[in-house]
């Protein structure tokens, strides 16, 4: 978190700045990879579009739970409690309409929701 937050700082408190970006990355890289793996596991399928469902959902999650991309306004708390609201809206949605109409009818309310609250739930307003 230190090198992320500033690094001139963190190498001036003796923190090893490259070897902690190697170890992030790397590890980023290795959760994709298990993610992709399992994801392969449970789909059978191998098109260019297996993600593209998930992809959107996190991206969604993330902009309602009001994260920057340099970890500033919501944080991961930000990320995970737009997760747990995403999930939620998905059940309620199936249980109440059937088919892909609740993905249109949940991007519509994040439309609305993001033009009231750009910041979105845990965000701080700018400026």
């Amino acid at each position: 978190y230190a090198v992320g937050s500033s690094e001139v700082a963190a190498y001036m408190s003796g923190v090893p700045v490259s070897l902690s970006k190697l170890a992030a990355y790397t590890m980023a890289g290795l959760f994709a990879a298990m993610g992709g793996l399992f994801l392969g596991f449970q789909t059978l399928s191998g098109d260019a579009t297996v993600g593209v469902t998930y992809t959107l959902n996190s991206i969604a999650a993330v902009v309602i739970g009001g994260t920057s991309l340099y970890g500033g306004t919501g944080g991961v708390v930000g990320s995970i409690f737009g997760a747990f609201v995403l999930g939620f809206l998905e059940a309620v949605g199936y249980y109440y309409i059937p088919g892909t109409i609740t993905y249109l009818l949940i991007f519509i309310g994040l439309i609305i929701f993001l033009s009231i609250r750009p910041q979105g739930i845990m965000g701080k307003p700018w400026g």
